[in-house]
């Protein structure tokens, strides 16, 4: 991916994206082979629920994404006792608990693996919600100089 961004040097792109709630419990499933999957409710205000068989949570998505080259994004659960759940279950190295808010530490998931090598030149993602719909704002700069 290196190479390709490379080639991409001096390249600014700021988009937006629009998931509607199906697209993007689709696109859940597609990463989560085998077994129960996750489905996502997206309602008002940047809060989600996340339904995983007979448990459900509900969190608020934070506004922007922390960029960089070790993106990280903090979500805040509604209840303490869920994220004690969690803690317990997860032991997944790329999540960082601090009583209610979660930190996904975004370029450690391996699932986003192949998206490395980009992190670095993502300036900003802002996120927001409205019922059934998840807008994701994106700015990306390409400096001169992108090792290969």
């Amino acid at each position: 991916m290196a190479r390709r961004l490379a080639q991409l040097s001096g390249t600014r792109v700021n988009g937006a994206l629009q998931l509607t709630e199906p697209a993007l419990n689709e696109l859940i499933g597609l990463a989560t082979p085998g077994g129960t999957v996750p489905t996502v409710q997206l309602l008002d205000a940047n809060r989600i629920e996340v339904r995983y068989g007979v448990v459900h949570a509900r969190a608020k998505l934070p506004p922007a994404l922390d960029a960089g080259s070790a993106p990280r994004m903090t979500v805040t659960l509604a209840s303490t006792v869920m994220a004690w759940a969690l803690r317990a279950t997860l032991g997944q190295p790329f999540v960082e608990f601090h009583g209610r808010h979660v930190t996904i530490h975004l370029a450690a998931v391996p699932a986003l693996a192949p998206w490395r090598a980009l992190w670095p030149h993502v300036k900003s993602a802002q996120f927001s919600t409205v019922p059934g719909v998840l807008r994701v704002q994106v700015g990306v700069s390409i400096e001169n100089g992108v090792d290969t």
